[in-house]
């Protein structure tokens, strides 16, 4: 017996009662009717019974609580455990950018003189956040979907897209130091970094990090996140805008 679309209706209504993104309710949705149709062949069950019995099946992961998240909005243990892996992969493939890339301005800030590595340094900042910004502006239309769906959260990769324009400000904070005494700054990053203070080199580090660490965070969701509205887009006849 195949599922009908009023039946796919009811369990796609019943998943985004449980908050789901889009594009995860999608993959569960194909799990709930794979289960339901085994279950009808095998057990010679109805639709009704069916989808009880795998409601019940996955009560546990779709329960909503609140576990003293930083956001106030009830989630499931699902979908803290999908996104801490989100997360963590993000992390983890931006670091791979990241620490090579500082790393790369140390050895430049020890080898080279002042001119070529201000000359460096800049373009090493500029290029990867002038990507993200024209990225963005080329998928205007696809990044401004959750605006327009704001009450449902169409994938978890949304939340990234942005943080780029987050770093701006200690960019500023960084360039502001590196224009006002690039020498010395290139001496914090430098072997010969008498006569500055631990702290001021920790700030500088942390600063790059933070930088670099934002700009590769958001290329890295923007591009998972074109890859997943993708999939998103022939659900969203069914969502209501905002």
């Amino acid at each position: 017996m195949m599922i009908t679309k009023t039946q796919e209706t009811e369990i796609c209504d019943y998943l985004l009662s449980k908050k789901l993104p889009i594009d995860i309710l999608i993959e569960v949705q194909d799990h709930f009717i794979s289960e339901i149709y085994h279950l009808e062949r095998e057990n010679d069950l109805q639709f009704p019974e069916a989808f009880k019995e795998v409601k019940e099946n996955w009560r546990k992961d779709l329960t909503l609580s609140w576990k003293g998240e930083f956001s106030l909005i009830d989630s499931t243990d699902f979908m803290r455990k999908i996104t801490k892996q989100i997360e963590r992969a993000n992390i983890l493939q931006s670091l791979k950018f990241v620490i090579p890339s500082v790393f790369i301005i140390f050895l430049v800030a020890n080898f080279s003189n002042v001119n070529f590595f201000q000359a460096f340094f800049i373009t090493a900042i500029f290029l990867p956040l002038l990507y993200a910004s024209i990225n963005y502006i080329r998928h205007y239309k696809e990044f401004r979907l959750p605006k327009k769906y704001h009450s449902q959260i169409l994938t978890l990769h949304q939340n990234g897209i942005f943080i780029f324009f987050l770093v701006i400000s200690p960019m500023i904070n960084v360039f502001s130091k590196f224009f006002d005494e690039p020498k010395e700054f290139q001496e914090m990053l430098s072997f010969n970094f008498s006569g500055i203070t631990d702290l001021k080199i920790v700030i500088v580090f942390l600063s790059q990090l933070l930088v670099f660490g934002g700009i590769s965070y958001s290329l890295i969701s923007q591009e998972k996140y074109l890859k997943q509205i993708k999939s998103v887009k022939p659900f969203l006849k069914y969502l209501k805008p905002s």
